[in-house]
């Protein structure tokens, strides 16, 4: 694996964004055992090469992450890679809080806040594969509060009221607390409306990119990584 400054890790990041940094350069050799040639590689993915050392380095957006995890699963289907798609969402989520706290406290007075140097998630690889696969791989929920509108939601389909049902899944997507959503789409998923839990994926998808992270580190902590997966993929889509 080529050395640390080859892939432009900056030292002295903060733990979190370190810990993300490090974790996306396991993919590294593996990329690199396909495509020897960087230009190759470039081309099959999609990347200009500075996105490529983006995805490697300190310096990481959402976009080069994922859309370097997944050409990575795409074109190796068969080897269980070296991080889980949860562990980054969980890492990219730390990152975030980890950089707020300190620029809340580089902005105010107050004494400096010691950020924990390190930090251990208990996410387990999600077994599914990618590409996204569709919503009906999280019919079985692990865990996961009941929905309490399921019942009136239920009879509003029966009934054909199709006014109310789009007007509450758009609300469910788009303004609704992100655990009431994600309750909702479980809810979906393990009674078999499976178009309903992607239309409120889709509305969650147009969140801003804290409020889908947070939604995807919820889904996967219910057990729906599919959902997880595809509130993902739609979201880098737009």
């Amino acid at each position: 694996m080529p050395a640390r400054n080859d892939l432009g890790l900056t030292d002295g990041l903060p733990a979190a964004q370190a810990k993300l940094a490090e974790a996306m350069r396991l993919l590294y050799p593996l990329i690199r055992s396909r495509y020897p040639a960087l230009n190759a590689l470039l081309k099959a993915c999609g990347m200009s090469k500075s996105n490529f050392y983006r995805a490697f380095s300190g310096n990481l957006t959402d976009k080069t992450v994922y859309d370097l995890y997944w050409f990575t699963q795409r074109e190796f289907p068969e080897v269980p890679l070296p991080v889980a798609l949860a562990e980054l969402i969980q890492l990219h989520q730390l990152m975030r809080e980890e950089k707020a706290t300190l620029e809340a406290a580089s902005s105010t007075p107050a004494p400096a806040i010691d950020m924990p140097a390190d930090h251990n998630g208990g996410l387990s690889r999600p077994e599914d594969n990618l590409p996204v696969p569709h919503l009906a791989g999280d019919r079985q929920v692990a865990t996961m509060p009941g929905w309490p509108d399921l019942a009136d939601f239920l009879a509003r389909i029966t009934s054909g009221d199709a006014t109310d049902v789009v007007a509450i899944l758009r609300h469910l997507g788009l303004t609704s607390a992100p655990a009431d959503g994600t309750a909702a789409v479980a809810a979906c998923c393990s009674h078999g409306l499976i178009d309903e839990a992607e239309a409120i994926l889709t509305y969650m998808a147009r969140r801003s990119e804290p409020d889908v992270m947070t939604i995807a580190k919820n889904l996967i902590d219910a057990g729906l990584p599919a959902s997880a997966k595809q509130l993902l993929a739609i979201a880098l889509a737009r």
